[in-house]
């Protein structure tokens, strides 16, 4: 599944492209249990998406497994739909607090915290179809 992300100079428009930003090169430095500073920050925010990114897609290809082999009873072209309708509307909503923070020192953070929060509720919700 790629996650397509707005084109919004955060030079951030694919989460290959989050994964990679010069800025990680110092994560190593950076303890997120008590990071202070805006770039320890961003470095953590990042992060935490990238891992509740994957904890989506890992949610996300188990449900596909279980709409193939007929443990779930859902169409799986309507699910593939739903989740790619799912991730326009996050990333427009997200979109909307990088516009609201542009140009201040937290829009970065603002906007990764923001994919974090959607993608762990969206992990929740898929979740239910795998009680």
């Amino acid at each position: 599944m790629i996650l397509i992300y707005p084109n919004n100079g955060f030079s951030q428009t694919t989460i290959e492209n989050i994964r990679s930003q010069p800025y990680l090169k110092d994560k190593h430095k950076v303890n997120c249990d008590s990071a202070e500073t805006t770039a320890a920050l961003r470095i953590c925010a990042n992060l935490q998406f990238q891992e509740s990114d994957s904890i989506l897609n890992i949610t996300y290809q188990k449900i596909l497994k279980e709409i193939d082999t007929g443990n779930i009873n859902i169409s799986r072209l309507n699910f593939i739909s739903s989740q790619e309708k799912w991730i326009g509307y996050r990333d427009k909503h997200c979109n909307l607090y990088w516009e609201m923070y542009e140009g201040g020192s937290l829009q970065s953070i603002v906007y990764l915290n923001c994919l974090t929060y959607f993608s762990n509720e969206r992990r929740g919700e898929l979740l239910k179809f795998l009680d």
